[in-house]
């Protein structure tokens, strides 16, 4: 619900998107329902969203402008992306298509050249070990790795990603993208399509799944996913699973508990044996 005067400046009157003139919508596109009852234009949505994009972009202006934000530390990122009803995912925060895992790092601090832009792979932790470092606190405990130090270096090493509770996991080297659904084991696994290939120089938002076109280029992605899912060590950073019902009721309101149960079933994610038609393909 931005400003009106953005209302306006992105879409035009919000009532016409329920206009009962305008065809009811249909398959994965009545998740837009949940947040919008009775909406009848997918266009809306993405004003609305960008519409709130500009409404902070204002109210930040006014802070990043003020004369004792001139020597600040500024860090500029975001945990996900929005998929705003691409791939029929709507507000929800699942999924490892481009639209969720392509985030926003903006740096800016005293003496950082303007334009600079790093290839460097980047994690949430880098971020804070970058800023500690930045702002003199050197031997403060803390993982990850200064990315200013990573960008002098440089980098095109693949990019990685696991989402929450373990649903799906992917990698992403040069124009290749793979998404693998690791809650789907052995026979089972075989009787899916347990992983999706895209080619995102051709296809950037990542809606042609070429699995079965490029099975040897989904190899090779699969043998370093999974090469780098078992090379994982517990760093005692995960907690026990939630029960209180009150909790799961607010956490679901936000969309992070959708995965809850097949967490909690999820034993081995690669069994080392199995000879399912699927794990013997790959």
């Amino acid at each position: 619900t931005p400003p009106e005067d953005l209302v306006r400046a992105y879409y035009g009157d919000a009532k016409e998107a329920y206009a009962d003139s305008l065809p009811e919508l249909q398959g994965d596109q009545r998740g837009a329902l949940d947040l919008y009852p009775g909406l009848r234009d997918l266009t809306m949505p993405p004003a609305m969203y960008r519409g709130e994009i500009t409404s902070l972009d204002r109210e930040l202006g006014k802070l990043l402008s003020r004369a004792d934000m001139a020597e600040a530390i500024v860090a500029f990122t975001a945990d996900h992306g929005e998929s705003l009803g691409n791939h029929g995912i709507f507000y929800k925060h699942r999924g490892l298509y481009p639209d969720a895992i392509h985030v926003p790092l903006i740096l800016s601090y005293p003496g950082a050249l303007a334009g600079q832009y790093s290839t460097v792979p980047v994690r949430q932790i880098d971020v804070g070990r970058t800023l500690l470092d930045l702002a003199g606190a050197f031997h403060s405990e803390f993982p990850g790795n200064n990315l200013l130090v990573q960008a002098k270096e440089g980098s095109e090493a693949s990019r990685f990603a696991i989402s929450s509770h373990a649903a799906e996991a992917s990698i992403t080297k040069g124009r290749w993208h793979l998404i693998m659904d690791l809650h789907t084991g052995g026979e089972q696994r075989a009787s899916v399509h347990a992983a999706k290939l895209f080619n995102l120089a051709d296809d950037p938002g990542a809606e042609r799944d070429l699995f079965e076109m490029r099975p040897a280029r989904a190899r090779e992605l699969h043998r370093e996913l999974t090469s780098w899912l078992r090379s994982a060590s517990d760093r005692g950073w995960r907690g026990g699973l939630v029960t209180d019902a009150a909790t799961l009721r607010q956490l679901e309101a936000l969309g992070y508990t959708a995965a809850v149960q097949a967490e909690a079933e999820v034993v081995e994610l690669f069994p080392a044996n199995c000879n399912c038609s699927y794990c013997s393909r790959m």
